[in-house]
C-alpha cells in the first residue's frame, strides 16, 4: 500500500537524519517484537542472525525515541539474565478507517497493536468534502475518548469500497460514493485529516487485517 500514501510523518518519530522513521533492520526488530510480544537482545540476535553488538546498536535509538521499552532482567537458564524488550504501546497510535456507501467505521490502534477506541456512524452526506469533515470529527472525538495525545498519531489507513483506476489512490466506487470517484483520495484525505494517509480497497485492507 505504500504506493497509495500521501503526507509526512510527525518529526518525533523520525530518526536523527530527519528523513525516515526506521531503517530496514530497525523495522525487522520492531516487527519481531510486535509478533513475539517481548524478546531479549540475545533472542533478537539469534532470530535475526545479526551480531549481538549490531542488535545493541539497533535497539539503543529505538529506546531513545521511546518506541521500545526495556523491562527488568529475567532469569531464563544459565548465563546473565536478559532484559525483555517490548514495543511501547503509548509511543504512538494509528487510525484505521473504513468508508462504506452508508457508514464510516474507525479504530485507534496503539503501537503494540491494541485497540484503544472504536467508533461507527452513518455517512451523513455522500459529498467527499462533507465526508472528510465527518471523519476528522470522529477521529478527534475518538482520540479524546481514549485519552491519547493527538501529537502521537503516526498515520491513517483508509479502506474504501471500490476499484482502483490508473495510478495512485483514485477509485471507482459504487454510485452512492460518486463524489469520491477518481479523486486523489490519499492526498485529499491527508490534507483534510492533517497527517499521512494510506488508501486501499476495503477488501484488500480486510485481507491484510486477517493476515496480521
Amino acid at each position: 500500500m505504500t504506493d497509495r500514501f500521501a503526507g509526512t510523518f510527525p518529526s518525533p518519530f523520525l530518526r536523527a537524519d530527519g528523513l525516515r522513521t526506521a531503517t530496514a533492520n530497525e523495522r525487522v526488530v520492531l516487527s519481531l517484537l510486535s509478533r513475539r510480544g517481548a524478546a531479549s537482545r540475545a533472542e533478537l540476535a539469534r532470530v535475526t542472525m545479526l551480531a549481538p553488538h549490531s542488535v545493541g546498536r539497533l535497539i539503543e535509538p529505538l529506546l531513545d525515541r521511546g518506541l521500545v521499552m526495556e523491562g527488568t532482567p529475567e532469569i531464563a537458564g544459565r548465563g546473565k539474565p536478559g532484559a525483555p524488550l517490548r514495543l511501547n504501546p503509548d509511543a504512538t497510535f494509528s487510525v484505521g478507517i473504513s468508508v462504506m456507501t452508508d457508514a464510516v467505521t474507525l479504530v485507534l490502534v496503539d503501537f503494540a497493536g491494541a485497540i484503544r477506541a472504536r467508533a461507527s456512524a452513518p455517512l451523513e452526506q455522500s459529498d467527499f468534502a462533507a465526508g472528510a469533515r465527518q471523519i476528522a470529527a470522529m477521529i478527534a472525538d475518538a482520540i479524546t475518548e481514549a485519552g491519547l495525545d493527538p501529537a502521537r498519531r503516526l498515520g491513517i489507513g483508509c479502506g474504501v469500497t471500490g476499484y482502483f483506476i490508473g495510478d495512485g489512490a483514485r477509485l471507482n466506487p459504487p454510485t452512492p460514493l460518486d463524489s469520491w470517484a477518481l479523486l486523489p483520495l490519499d492526498t485529499l484525505l491527508a490534507e483534510a485529516l492533517g497527517g499521512p494517509v494510506w488508501v486501499d480497497n476495503d477488501g484488500n485492507v480486510a485481507a491484510v487485517g486477517e493476515a496480521i
